[in-house]
């Protein structure tokens, strides 16, 4: 039977204490006590001794984990002062050789505090208003947001994988793509153009127009039209990881099957798979969504060259009676996207780009770091809200990687000005050096 509480037992409510709270809760002392009319006791039947509920022993490092709380009020209030409205953001840091979340944080949070005794209804109302930013969720697993341009590297695998481009592809980018005719012309987000491009400089640089290339291929290609969905979904994109965890969002990778039951009151073109919806597919737009977990576990599947880890915060459960028994968490693989080696040096070099050669201006908050971090920024337009999703998602030591970091900010001016900052704060305090360059 489950367990039964009484009135003014102190019951798990979100998060971890939800997840686990048949460990946590122990078993609850009975005595029964038979008296006479005048209450003088006359005897004790038989009792059930209470027990202790276990500890839960997290993977999560203190220290680290109060550094990324504290990134996201910081750099909300960068953001904020610059005239953004810097809503909310989260943070995840995942050991990417087991799956360990070293730190997860969202902004705005609540103090757990408030919910001890009961909750008020006006205190409820806050945490759950729009107004507020809905504190109670945790965007790191349950806030859904286009990708923007993080999506590339795994863009450049499907291209790769699918013959659709090779390593030796190039293309020309004058700021402005006609691939399907003038009238359908689009942007690269660099107006001006970045000239001559490859998979390596179109990473770096983040050239919209090698990925609308792809998306082109894609949408001709008979064998694999929805390569890059298979692409996307072989990393975890369009799924739950299945985190121990209550509330993960699966986030949603968009196909033909998908938009043409979706939009089922448009007229049957609308409804169509286009040649422009795999063009935003390819830079991360469109109906695109993911959280920033996903995006994780995605770049630990490049990080690994391989296998991703089913992420836990639970180290292990020890039990406070008995023997003191442990139960450990056994790290379970639940992804291995396979990519030749070929396509990861071509993707881990665009990375490196992002990092260390795309801009002076970011490059100094790396460089006063001793480890090499491969990473991507993003940002994601959305004419609903008018600002746009900044993301960054990286991973180190390049060479030998252990961590992933993945953040996202939302109304932010760009990836670099707000999820950036954020990565690069949780890798300063993973490394005890944190950035002493201004921003």
């Amino acid at each position: 039977g489950g367990f039964v509480y009484a009135h003014g037992d102190i019951v798990g409510q979100t998060g971890v204490e939800y997840q686990y709270e048949s460990a946590l809760q122990g078993v609850r002392g009975e005595q029964t006590v038979y008296v006479d009319a005048a209450g003088n006791v006359l005897s004790h039947s038989t009792s059930i001794a209470p027990q202790s509920g276990s500890d839960v022993v997290l993977t999560i490092d203190a220290n680290i984990q109060k550094a990324a709380e504290a990134s996201l009020v910081s750099v909300i209030n960068t953001v904020r002062s610059q005239d953004f409205q810097g809503r909310s953001a989260s943070v995840v840091a995942l050991d990417c050789t087991n799956g360990e979340v070293i730190a997860m944080a969202s902004y705005p949070t609540y103090s757990p505090s408030m919910f001890v005794g009961g909750i008020s209804s006006s205190d409820w109302d806050t945490l759950s208003s729009e107004e507020a930013n809905y504190p109670l969720m945790n965007r790191a697993i349950a806030g859904q947001y286009p990708s923007g341009s993080t999506i590339k590297a795994l863009t450049t695998f499907a291209g790769l994988k699918y013959g659709i481009c090779d390593g030796n592809s190039s293309w020309y980018c004058t700021g402005f793509w006609t691939g399907f005719g003038e009238q359908y012309g689009m942007h690269c987000w660099l107006l001006s153009g970045h000239g001559t491009v490859n998979l390596i400089t179109g990473i770096t640089n983040s050239c919209d127009i090698v990925f609308y290339e792809i998306g082109k291929g894609f949408f001709y290609n008979n064998d694999h039209p929805e390569g890059m969905q298979e692409t996307f979904r072989a990393f975890g994109l369009g799924a739950l990881s299945g985190i121990d965890l209550p509330e993960e969002a699966s986030g949603r990778v968009p196909d033909a099957e998908w938009k043409w039951n979706y939009f089922t009151s448009s007229p049957d073109d609308a409804r169509k798979w286009q040649g422009g919806d795999n063009c935003n597919l390819a830079i991360g737009q469109g109906d695109l969504l993911v959280t920033c977990l996903q995006m994780a576990n995605a770049y630990c599947g490049i990080a690994n060259r391989g296998p991703i880890y089913k992420p836990h915060v639970l180290k292990s459960i020890n039990a406070r009676n008995g023997n003191g028994s442990v139960i450990e968490y056994k790290n379970e693989v639940i992804l291995t996207p396979e990519e030749k080696d070929e396509h990861r040096d071509i993707v881990a070099r665009g990375l490196y780009g992002v990092v260390y050669e795309e801009s002076a201006s970011q490059t100094v908050h790396w460089t006063n770091l001793d480890v090499t971090v491969n990473g991507k920024t993003g940002t994601a337009e959305r004419q609903s809200v008018g600002e746009p999703v900044g993301w960054f998602v990286g991973y180190a030591p390049a060479d030998k990687p252990q961590y992933v970091v993945a953040a996202n900010l939302d109304c932010a001016p760009s990836g670099a000005g707000s999820g950036m900052y954020i990565v690069r704060d949780v890798f300063g305090a993973i490394y005890n050096q944190p950035d002493n360059v201004g921003r």
